[in-house]
């Protein structure tokens, strides 16, 4: 939209390039929609399982911590982030495959759907994203604090409540979606605009500049939440890298695998140094899966006034975006693998409840087996005494 970049002119920032109209962007047109069309049912399946199994874990554990709250807080919020993208991904690779209608039912129920799901979507990424960051700032305090006395039902409350806040606030943050696209729904006609900015600017004024103000602030909140959860990234695995140099200065012939995974901070908690592991794995993943992320949206930024100091071709941005998306969206899929990987209590609790699972399977199907050959049984008796009531009846005779 020309409007909404005055100023800088750049030759294809509008759509068009060299005079003439740029070209669809489809998968013919564009293939690095093939590896969103490829990589999101992927990520979608490994972010439900792995999301369901960190939470059946979490929940069999005796002693609920404030850890377990941000964990749970986290599976479920990655589950709804990559769920909220379903319907927009069922309509556009059928486009993308050339098998849509634009009268068809799905795509009247898509357009529908959009609003909600953008507010559903972005606050899920809020919630997760500051749970994240709230997670970090508890675990540095215990890290640096480790004989500060907290007991776990404190704590444990204390976390239901953040989490509760940041809900709201997520929430709160997110209702500008609604509000324009559901507008937006109830103008297009009269406004006879192509988009959603377009109308808002034709049609609402004080809604448009609303948009504007968000737009910049979730792109400068994003960066700044990526420069946030590095510094507590570094800054944590720093802490780790100083208790284990103490631990091996007490204790020198302490191996790795035997060195304690809690310290005590009185006679009724313990603080699992496991959670801080856990949250370092999970840091490290998210910068580098956003990496992309943030370097797409400061080129966006560079491109619009009072900067305009690089010509992000709106070519290049629909190429460089399904590929950018998918990396982006990894960090809600891989938090199974990374606890996994970095956490010998979950790789336990993983095993255990994959064999309980596979003892109550196996005790199904023998219930099932001694059920029928019980029946069999119970036939063939029943089968028996009959024949002898019929053979002494005709005895009689």
């Amino acid at each position: 939209m020309a409007s909404s970049d005055p100023g800088c002119n750049w030759d294809g920032v509008f759509g068009i390039t060299n005079g003439t109209a740029a070209p669809d962007d489809t998968a013919q047109t564009n293939p690095s929609h093939y590896v969103y069309l490829i990589g999101y049912p992927i990520l979608l399946c490994c972010c439900t399982m792995g999301s369901l199994l960190i939470v059946a874990a979490l929940l069999k554990d005796s002693i609920k911590t404030s850890s377990t709250v941000y964990l749970i807080c986290l599976a479920v919020s990655d589950l709804c982030v990559l769920w909220s993208i379903l319907p927009d991904y069922i309509v556009e690779a059928q486009a993308n495959l050339g098998m849509l209608n634009e009268n068809s039912s799905i795509v009247h129920d898509s357009i529908y759907y959009k609003g909600f799901g953008s507010f559903w979507g972005e606050t899920a990424t809020q919630f997760s994203d500051w749970t994240l960051i709230i997670f970090a700032v508890e675990r540095l305090v215990v890290s640096l604090r480790p004989l500060r006395r907290r007991t776990v039902p404190d704590g444990f409350r204390k976390a239901i409540i953040v989490q509760a806040v940041v809900l709201f606030l997520a929430i709160l943050f997110s209702l500008s979606y609604l509000v324009w696209y559901y507008y937006y729904m109830s103008v297009a006609d009269t406004c006879l605009a192509p988009t959603l900015p377009d109308v808002l600017q034709l049609c609402a004024p004080a809604l448009y500049r609303w948009y504007l103000l968000q737009t910049d602030a979730e792109m400068g909140m994003w960066i700044a939440k990526w420069i946030l959860l590095l510094i507590f990234d570094v800054s944590l695995m720093a802490v780790l890298w100083l208790h284990w140099n103490a631990m091996r200065r007490h204790y020198p012939g302490l191996p790795v695998t035997a060195a304690p995974m809690t310290t005590t901070t009185n006679a009724n908690a313990t603080v699992p140094r496991n959670a801080s592991i856990i949250l370092a794995g999970s840091l490290t993943l998210y910068t580098v899966s956003q990496l992309p992320l943030v370097i797409l949206t400061c080129l966006k930024i560079a491109r619009r006034p009072p900067y305009c100091s690089y010509n992000l071709t709106p070519d290049a941005e629909n190429r460089a975006t399904p590929v950018v998306n998918i990396i982006s969206w990894s960090n809600y899929c891989m938090s199974f693998f990374v606890y996994c990987l970095v956490s010998s209590k979950f790789r336990r609790q993983f095993r255990s409840l994959y064999r309980r699972t596979s003892e109550q399977a196996s005790y199904s199907a023998s219930s099932k087996r001694m059920s029928a050959a019980t029946e069999i049984i119970v036939l063939d008796t029943t089968r028996r005494d009959s024949n002898e009531r019929f053979n002494r009846i005709m005895s009689k005779l």
